[in-house]
């Protein structure tokens, strides 16, 4: 059996990390970035970390291209999973985010429907501020206690993490044993209906308790016991076929 590791160079350290792990249990792994070489080869399987392009083929592939092209658009996840999980109401209508401002909300800007790690991304408080930031859609800014990195593999949630900003970068925290009623059933949401098998879910625990799903994510960043955790599904996986 044939295993390549794939990834943008966004993605480029976990995927190669889980390449190289995935090695000590099987010896034909390889890694590369489909962006940037002509490299390819018969594959039986691709661990997908990231990559929407179409040239990415083999009889298994674990997150197709298509999947992880629905995960960078927000618009096209939350088209997607409306009415199955908690979502923050959104908008691409400026005078629909201005009456949001009136009434005395919060409003997200985003300047993009494609952007990560908070790229684009502007909290307002007055009109004028939507009237001068270019958006491919506004949401309506949600209270919250806390927000998650929820790492799940194929419906299962992995790992959950605190998740915090200092200065420009983003913290997180393992949270052992965290439990929540709706957890597991928005993991299992996003696998059945985006299709993705490896993914981190962002979601803020709002004021009054419900988990509300901000983005997913087809490669989330790997480190400690999440590491393990999706390397050993990884492997089960494959074992299984």
């Amino acid at each position: 059996m044939k295993i390549a590791v794939v990834s943008p160079k966004s993605t480029q350290e976990s995927a190669q990390y889980i390449a190289e792990q995935l090695r000590l249990w099987h010896s034909d792994v390889t890694y590369f970035n489909p962006y940037a070489t002509r490299q390819r080869e018969n594959y039986d399987v691709i661990v997908n970390y990231g990559c929407s392009g179409d040239a990415i083929t083999a009889p298994v592939i674990l997150n197709p291209p298509i999947t992880v092209g629905i995960t960078v658009n927000k618009l096209r996840t939350f088209e997607l999973l409306e009415g199955l999980v908690e979502l923050p109401y959104i908008t691409t209508d400026k005078a629909r985010a201005i009456d949001l401002i009136q009434v005395g909300h919060e409003v997200v800007i985003r300047e993009t429907a494609t952007g990560s790690k908070s790229a684009g991304t502007t909290h307002v408080d007055n009109v004028e501020s939507i009237n001068n930031t270019p958006a491919a859609f506004y949401s309506k800014y949600i209270p919250h206690t806390n927000e998650f990195r929820i790492n799940c593999f194929r419906g299962s949630v992995l790992t959950v993490q605190n998740k915090t900003v200092v200065g420009t970068e983003f913290k997180f925290k393992l949270l052992n044993n965290y439990q929540h009623p709706q957890l597991k059933e928005m993991a299992q949401i996003v696998h059945k209906y985006i299709g993705v098998d490896m993914y981190g879910i962002d979601a803020l625990l709002d004021v009054y308790g419900r988990l509300v799903l901000l983005e997913v994510n087809s490669g989330p960043i790997l480190f400690g016991k999440t590491s393990v955790k999706m390397v050993n599904a990884i492997t089960s996986y494959i074992e299984a076929l």
